[in-house]
């Protein structure tokens, strides 16, 4: 059992009435299950008896991923899990259960010191060390104004360099403490984005918003400005978002707005010279890492890996038959390949081809419009609508929760009818049949759902439901069943604002006045005098 061994009473308090309850998701694919099945998940770390609330989070958006170990950590926005290789077994961890936060951008671990660092976007910071969490709060409660994510982690014995959206922080995770200023390294010391930090010749380099920053690791004043000059010879002003020391070379990405036009540069200290990075592609790069002697980069759905004469030995592009979207990536002592995949979780694979995909069972994403519940059936709207009652086309489809597990109906699970239907807004279950469902969506009508498969899509065509009126669609806001099992409907933005669709199948629209015709609306209820 984790314990928190700086957490006053008001934390705590706040710990136990933490709600996380409108974060949900769902598992990617059904078929996934099977490809699980080498491992078991286990219970939920607790971290105190009186904790009665359970987190509904997805866990196949992952970020970040460390090795720790015997154990493999990864990261998503909302929490983390972790793997023991040992025993095969999944647990989670989350702010329910001992993290001081959620918005986690990024995580690391120090080998040397057994310590997990668990950065937020907040500045916040989380230390694992063995069963106990110690969280380090001081930067996050510092009236810093702007950008506080800490966008990555570096290591030099035992102070961790945290790249921040303001500049550079220092940690001393074995002290738990900061035993230097901030670095403000901006010019005249102002804040600038910084996105990571490598270290090596005696120097530390800081990709940052503004080019490439450097500083002797031997200079009295580090934290002051002065001790750091931007590199005039690569692209001053030009946003970079990787730096890594390799081999006695530095490596650092250029990252550019839109597709394909990310540039990957290597500064030979031999030659004194700045030159492309052989190999790489103009994709985008979320990581650029070393493990084990070699240099693992992350792409826009590919992680290629190098070794020390910087030839690739594997290019992972579709493991397990399937596109991923890897965000991060590492190598353990055995040469298994982990990669945080925003899409399927966490992916282990040893050569490329074959793979596992590993998530504790929860909802495809975090996103919640709507929710009802009947017995022991939870629906969830994904979706939604723009707040000038426009369409956002959300392609997260809908959760179904049945009191143990989540399933989730979407494109990417082969229901062809998210292929053209966005935006889902409301759901309402039939109470005299809890699986028989119906979801109503901002521009394709309402989907009827029964044993988990669609039935029917009612819309212009075959019921009283009508186009809105500033628009090629039809958008349904409120749904809702009246005590004699007729649904009702909300029809935004039509002639007829609301329709019924009575027991035998039959429909019907009203008109509640030349008022209403065309006008935005949104939720309905049905009360006692139904």
């Amino acid at each position: 059992m984790f314990t928190n061994n700086k957490m006053n009473s008001s934390m705590k308090t706040n710990l136990k009435l933490t709600i996380i309850l409108s974060l949900f998701g769902i598992l990617s694919s059904a078929s996934m299950f099977s490809q699980q099945s080498n491992f078991e998940y286990g219970d939920d770390f607790n971290y105190a008896s009186t904790i009665e609330w359970q987190d509904h989070l997805p866990y196949n958006r992952a970020i970040s991923v460390a090795e720790a170990g015997n154990l493999i950590y990864c990261a998503t926005p909302y929490s983390l899990f972790f793997l023991d290789k040992t025993e095969n077994i999944v647990q989670r961890l989350t702010k329910i259960n001992g993290l001081s936060d959620i918005g986690i951008s990024t995580i690391a671990y120090n080998e040397d010191f057994e310590t997990l660092v668990i950065a937020y976007s907040n500045a916040n910071i989380d230390l694992v060390k063995g069963n106990t969490i110690v969280n380090i709060s001081d930067i996050k409660r510092k009236p810093i104004l702007g950008n506080k994510n800490i966008n990555n982690i570096m290591f030099i014995d035992n102070l961790a360099y945290l790249a921040c959206g303001f500049g550079i922080v220092v940690l001393d995770i074995e002290e738990e403490e900061f035993p230097e200023p901030i670095y403000y390294i901006g010019p005249n010391g102002s804040q600038i984005n910084v996105m990571d930090v490598a270290f090596g010749m005696d120097s530390l380099f800081a990709a940052t918003e503004v080019g490439i920053y450097k500083a002797s690791i031997n200079s009295p004043s580090l934290p002051h400005y002065t001790s750091w000059t931007v590199d005039t010879k690569l692209h001053p002003n030009s946003f970079f978002n990787q730096a890594e020391f390799f081999n006695g070379d530095l490596i650092v990405n250029n990252e550019n707005e839109g597709y394909n036009r990310d540039t990957t540069y290597l500064y030979s200290f031999s030659t004194n010279h700045w030159g492309y990075f052989p190999g790489a592609n103009n994709l985008k790069k979320p990581s650029i890492k070393t493990a084990y002697d070699q240099l693992l980069i992350t792409n826009e759905g590919s992680v290629d890996i190098f070794n020390t004469a910087l030839e690739m030995t594997h290019n992972i592009y579709y493991p397990g038959d399937r596109f991923i979207k890897p965000q991060d990536a590492t190598i353990d002592s055995d040469g298994i390949k982990w990669i945080a995949d925003y899409g399927y979780g966490l992916i282990k694979t040893e050569n490329g081809n074959s793979a596992d995909f590993i998530e504790p069972n929860g909802p495809y994403s975090a996103s919640v419009f709507d929710m009802c519940i009947e017995g022991n059936s939870l629906w969830v709207a994904s979706g939604g609508r723009g707040s000038s009652w426009g369409k956002l086309y959300m392609n997260y489809g809908v959760y179904f929760y049945n009191g143990q597990t989540w399933d989730s109906y979407n494109k990417n699970n082969g229901f062809q009818v998210f292929d053209t239907i966005s935006d889902m807004t409301c759901v309402a279950i039939d109470p005299t049949n809890n699986n028989h469902t119906f979801v109503g969506t901002w521009g394709g009508g309402i989907i009827e759902f029964l044993d988990g498969e669609v039935i029917n899509v009612f819309d212009h065509n075959n019921s009283s439901l009508q186009k809105w009126l500033a628009a090629n669609y039809v958008a349904i806001s409120g749904l809702a069943f009246d005590s004699n099992n007729n649904l009702w409907a909300v029809n935004s933005g039509a002639s007829n604002l609301l329709s019924v669709r009575k027991t035998d199948g039959i429909w019907k629209s009203f008109s509640l006045g030349s008022s209403t015709s065309g006008i935005d609306a949104s939720k309905l209820v049905i009360d006692s005098y139904n």
